[in-house]
């Protein structure tokens, strides 16, 4: 293992910063990778015979993402709520509860795997934080895909709007929104709030197929199908506060 370093231009700053950059040669690595974690910074992994003039190549190919990425950890490293492995995840919105279990390993690409019991279990370089949160969202799109795809349907179909095609997004202001073409897209974050803001959600951009606007008939739709519409708006304001940071 040895060290460089990489000079940094953020667009915040007209000074070029330099950071230490560790390099790993390791006999099980097939490529060059670079990722930056809480415990090694920035680390490049290589495989054992990768010189040090192709690494550096590497880097400098990579100089834009390593810029890009490294500014977005010192933001992470502002917000330490937000710097944590989460070990449980509370889906009101399906009334479950999934625990996240740890194993560090020398594996370098981290893996994730369901268990029976409502437990997630996360393998590999556990000590990179990021990454793992990475993982963990990954999944909870995914979950919320496959049932919010079914939810989608049945709502659909007792209301009598249909639609083309769902898209489940982690957005960070919208809960969901349609399209033109009838295109349903629902924010993963809305599996930690209460199945009936979801059900709401879901009416709510349903109704939007057939009024594409927030006009006096479209809210006459809304209450229709879902005549407490009001007091979950409300509520939906209280319960994104149980939504974790780091998501």
């Amino acid at each position: 293992m040895f060290s460089l370093e990489v000079t940094l231009i953020e667009p915040s700053s007209v000074n070029p910063k330099k950071i230490p950059c560790a390099v790993r040669l390791l006999k099980q690595s097939r490529c060059l990778r670079v990722q930056i974690s809480p415990t090694s910074g920035l680390l490049v992994t290589a495989p054992k015979r990768t010189s040090q003039k192709m690494i550096h190549q590497f880097v400098e190919e990579h100089r834009d993402w390593i810029t890009h990425h490294w500014t977005l950890y010192q933001v992470e490293l502002a917000s330490p709520t937000r710097l944590h492995l989460p070990t449980r995840l509370d889906l009101a919105a399906f009334q479950e509860c999934w625990t996240i279990r740890y194993e560090k390993t020398d594996r370098l690409v981290l893996s994730l795997r369901e268990q029976d019991n409502q437990q997630l279990e996360i393998k590999g370089n556990v000590d990179d934080i990021v990454e793992c949160q990475k993982l963990v969202k990954r999944w909870l799109k995914s979950y919320a895909h496959r049932h919010f795809d079914i939810w989608l349907n049945q709502v659909a179909e007792e209301i009598s709007i249909p639609y083309q095609q769902l898209v489940v997004r982690t957005q960070k202001t919208r809960w969901g929104s349609c399209t033109a073409q009838g295109k349903i897209n629902l924010n993963t974050k809305l599996v930690f709030l209460s199945n009936s803001i979801v059900r709401y959600v879901m009416i709510h951009e349903l109704c939007h197929i057939r009024f594409m606007n927030h006009s006096p008939n479209y809210w006459k739709l809304v209450q229709r199908f879902e005549p407490s519409f009001k007091a979950i708006r409300l509520q939906i304001r209280q319960e994104a506060k149980n939504i974790p940071e780091w998501i």
